[in-house]
């Protein structure tokens, strides 16, 4: 079999239509897809796409948004710019999710403040270098295995496991 080169791939559109905002259907505005009431938690919620669902679950009114991320001042840069579009409460908190004890104690921490968590997005990730994983060598390899599955496993067990009743305010 012939390896398959992304670079000089023939583009095939499988859509007709191509959009480049949200349209009424799906917009982040539309009352039935209100997240009034809400606590969102986003991993890799600093930058790129992470930003800007985070801006859309905050136009879509959730009551809390929360950006994880590793860098610190691009969360709280990124919350200064999402505290101007929406009512939501921006929440940042710099954690590595290939850190266990970062996020366990991040999930601990949530428990003692009664926050609960309605929605997680697990954003963040990494593509790696472009070679064989018997060319990068395990320590490379691992990293990337750990940021794209076992960080976002340990945040999906933690959510499931949350206790199951949020706390009233």
């Amino acid at each position: 079999m012939a390896d398959f080169d992304l670079q000089n791939s023939v583009s095939t559109n499988f859509t007709t239509t191509v959009h480049k905002a949200p349209y009424p259907a799906i917009s982040p505005t539309n009352p039935l897809l209100s997240q009034s009431g809400k606590t969102v938690l986003i991993t890799g919620g600093g930058a790129g796409i992470g930003k800007a669902i985070a801006r859309h679950f905050v136009l879509a009114g959730a009551s809390t948004v929360i950006i994880i991320g590793r860098r610190v001042q691009v969360l709280e840069e990124t919350a200064a710019e999402l505290k101007g579009t929406g009512s939501s409460n921006i929440l940042t908190r710099g954690v590595d999710v290939t850190d266990d004890a970062g996020v366990t104690a991040l999930w601990d921490s949530l428990a003692t403040d009664g926050i609960h968590v309605d929605v997680l997005i697990l954003n963040s990730g990494v593509a790696g270098a472009k070679a064989s994983i018997l060319e990068l060598g395990l320590p490379a390899v691992w990293d990337v295995f750990e940021t794209n599955v076992k960080g976002p496993l340990h945040f999906a067990e933690r959510f499931y496991k949350q206790s199951s009743k949020p706390k009233v305010s």
